[in-house]
């Protein structure tokens, strides 16, 4: 099953390295990619969202820092669509940031809807702990 990616970044450049990173592998479908966390809600938790399409779980990569709703705002109000039964009930979300604050990965571990935290840029290694978050979050069919 190829794991379906959405990224969450308000930065062209780093939506467009981790879909180049991701392309490297064969493990992922098509991206996703969002400007910011409006429109991730508005796309997937809103009234009017169509269902997702995608084979299994969405493993979201969401950027910390963004203009407007940031990306722990936006995890938080995704968190409670899910529990109110709205939208895709499968996520995993890590949050996806260039920031090496430790505070950042605190709020980060006290969400239950993150399961990882990742730093900019991507890399072969992070692809693979992508991977394997993916992997230890979805039930095996």
């Amino acid at each position: 099953m190829k794991i379906p990616v959405v990224i969450v970044d308000d930065e062209d450049v780093d939506r467009y390295l981790v879909k180049r990173n991701l392309e490297k592998s064969d493990d992922f479908e098509k991206l996703i990619e969002m400007e910011n966390g409006d429109s991730f809600l508005e796309h997937f938790y809103s009234d009017t969202a169509q269902p997702s399409d995608s084979s299994g779980p969405i493993m979201v990569l969401m950027d910390v820092n963004m203009p407007g709703r940031d990306g722990f705002e936006t995890a938080r109000e995704a968190q409670l669509r899910i529990a109110e039964g709205k939208g895709p009930q499968g996520l995993v979300m890590m949050m996806f940031t260039s920031s090496g604050n430790l505070i950042d990965r605190r709020k980060a571990d006290e969400l239950s809807i993150v399961k990882g935290y990742i730093s900019k840029p991507l890399n072969a290694e992070s692809v693979a702990y992508i991977r394997e978050i993916y992997s230890s979050n979805v039930p095996q069919a």
